[in-house]
C-alpha cells in the first residue's frame, strides 16, 4: 500500500491538510468541490459556506451515482455484445469443425471408391 502523503490544499478561501496516496489527484478531487462551490455560490449569493459545500457534496453524489449508472449500463451493454460474439464464434467453429469432420471423411471414402472403379 502506498504511503500517505500530506499536502496543502485551498477549496474555496479555505485551507486543509489532506492525505493520500496520490497528492496530484487529490488536488484534482480539492480543485472540482472548490468549483463546484463557486458555481453555487455565483448561482445563489450569499448563501452560508456551509450550506455550499453540503450542496456541492449532493451535486457532485449525484454526478457520480449518473456515471456509476452509465458505467453499470456500458458493461452490460459490452458484456451483451460479448457473449453474442462468443455465440457467433462458437457456431462458427462448430460448423468449421463439422466441415473439418466432413473433409477428413471425404478422402478416406474416396480411397474406398478407388479400387471399386478400377475393378
Amino acid at each position: 500500500m502506498p504511503a500517505r502523503r500530506y499536502i496543502q490544499i485551498g477549496i474555496h478561501g479555505r485551507t486543509y491538510r489532506l492525505a493520500g496516496p496520490d497528492p496530484d489527484r487529490t488536488r484534482m478531487m480539492a480543485r472540482q468541490v472548490h468549483a463546484a462551490m463557486t458555481r453555487l455560490e455565483d448561482a445563489m449569493p450569499g448563501t452560508e459556506e456551509l450550506k455550499l459545500a453540503v450542496l456541492a457534496a449532493v451535486h457532485l453524489a449525484d454526478e457520480l451515482s449518473s456515471l456509476r449508472d452509465e458505467y453499470r449500463d456500458f458493461r452490460a451493454s459490452v458484456g451483451g455484445s460479448a457473449e453474442r460474439m462468443l455465440r457467433a464464434i462458437g457456431e462458427t467453429d462448430s460448423e468449421s469443425d463439422g466441415a473439418a469432420d466432413a473433409s477428413r471423411e471425404a478422402p478416406e471414402a474416396s480411397v474406398e471408391d478407388s479400387p471399386s472403379e478400377a475393378a
